[in-house]
């Protein structure tokens, strides 16, 4: 979803405009219109997380975390899991070739949302705000991408959100 250069949190869907403004974004782009020329799908997946990959909790854990600026910035993510089964979704369907998807969960948060469960469930304080470094790999976005399309042709995915997402993951 790098693609999507909006940072005004609004909502974004496949129909959004797509100018890109980091380097991966670019990149991605690219990737998506060579994709598209082929008749391929093209899947536009927000964060993946899940099992060895949980960041945001493991710097909170490890007392490494900052919440960037005053937390109100969105993020968007999607369950390694649930990526993996809208790929397969969408591979066991003859119609979706030329398409563009966003994959990502039912539920955008803030940081400060996000830090404020992982807190709870951890019983730690909130890390303290730190100014965003900036440029970051993926430049600072802030959006909410809205899964819909996927939706309605079928998909669900099994953690609809961070919460079930980080709950069900090993400490």
């Amino acid at each position: 979803t790098s693609v999507y250069a909006q940072n005004d949190g609004s909502w974004v869907d496949e129909t959004s405009p797509s100018a890109a403004e980091s380097e991966t974004g670019k990149i991605l782009l690219a990737a998506e219109q060579l994709t598209a020329e082929a008749g391929g799908v093209v899947l536009r997946l927000s964060a993946l997380y899940g099992n060895g990959r949980l960041a945001l909790r493991d710097r909170l854990l490890n007392g490494t975390a900052r919440l960037p600026a005053d937390g109100r910035r969105m993020l968007n993510q999607i369950h390694h899991q649930d990526a993996v089964s809208a790929i397969g979704f969408l591979l066991n369907r003859n119609d979706a070739g030329g398409e563009v998807f966003n994959v990502s969960d039912d539920d955008p948060a803030s940081y400060h949302e996000i830090f404020a469960w992982l807190c709870e469930k951890y019983d730690r304080p909130m890390p303290p705000s730190a100014a965003e470094e900036s440029p970051q790999k993926r430049g600072l976005t802030n959006k909410r991408v809205c899964n819909k399309k996927l939706r309605a042709l079928g998909w669900r995915p099994l953690f609809p959100s961070f919460r079930e997402g980080y709950a069900a993951a090993q400490k």
